[in-house]
């Protein structure tokens, strides 16, 4: 009689440790994406023929100078979420250990679309910010709120979309994809209630912070809350390759046949 293999958790994003992993990688990737943003920013300035250092200068000059303001910010946005996000989206992959045939090319899709939603969120958010910027003037908590929703809700959805296509699954792939808005809404949710408590004097009113601590701040509550919640996703089911084998009977009817 064969002894019978013994059932152990299906792939290795049920395991604890490896969930444990997950969000260490991903708190790193977020404390190196701040630690390049801090040694590059700012990458983009305004022009010289935008600029307007005099006091008493046209309206037409102010309005071009807050235009490209605005642009410059945009596009900052634009490079440091798409950077967190190709950073984030490598890290889980990595912790999770996605095996196939096709896991190059599954990781390398998974960190394209991740930069792709965190530029898409930068370039989307910004615009709500100058709206927002324009006809109320300092934004509320609301706004705060609302911009901080346009920002990581497509960070959230591409890096949990990548996460779930790079270990070549249709349903991690929803799955993953449901968990990563999910966790993007709860950062952006949390980010200005954890600044009023933690940071009492650090200024919402950016879409990315501009302060180093509250800057700190916001990428360690987005990667960690990427990281804690993405690999979640992980489908319940027991690995067929690891289901105990069935005893072999006496009265088998092939060994019945082979002993005749």
């Amino acid at each position: 009689m064969e002894q019978a293999t013994p059932i152990t958790p299906g792939g290795p994003d049920h395991c604890p440790t490896r969930r444990a992993l997950s969000l260490i990688l991903a708190l790193a990737g977020g404390a190196i994406t701040w630690g390049i943003v801090e040694g590059i920013h700012p990458v983009f300035s305004v022009p010289k023929e935008y600029e307007a250092p005099d006091i008493g200068m046209p309206p037409e000059v102010y309005r071009k100078n807050r235009w490209a303001r605005e642009r410059v910010e945009r596009h900052h946005a634009m490079l440091y979420v798409g950077m967190l996000g190709g950073v984030l989206a490598t890290s889980l992959v990595l912790a999770s250990r996605a095996k196939g045939r096709s896991f190059y090319g599954g990781t390398a899709a998974a960190i394209a679309l991740a930069v792709a939603g965190g530029v898409a969120g930068g370039h989307f958010a910004s615009r709500v910010h100058e709206y927002v910027y324009e006809h109320y003037g300092q934004p509320a908590l609301k706004h705060t709120v609302i911009e901080q929703m346009v920002l990581l809700l497509p960070l959230g959805l591409a890096v949990g979309l990548g996460w779930g296509l790079a270990h070549l699954g249709i349903r991690r792939a929803i799955a993953g994809a449901v968990a990563g808005l999910l966790a993007g809404l709860a950062a952006a949710l949390v980010y200005p209630v954890a600044v009023s408590l933690l940071l009492p004097g650090a200024s919402t009113d950016m879409l990315l912070p501009m302060e180093r601590p509250s800057r700190a701040l916001w990428f360690f509550l987005v990667s960690g809350a990427l990281g804690l919640v993405v690999p979640l996703a992980q489908p319940g089911h027991a690995n067929p390759d690891l289901v105990p084998s069935a005893p072999s009977a006496a009265g088998d009817p092939a060994q019945s046949s082979q002993s005749v």
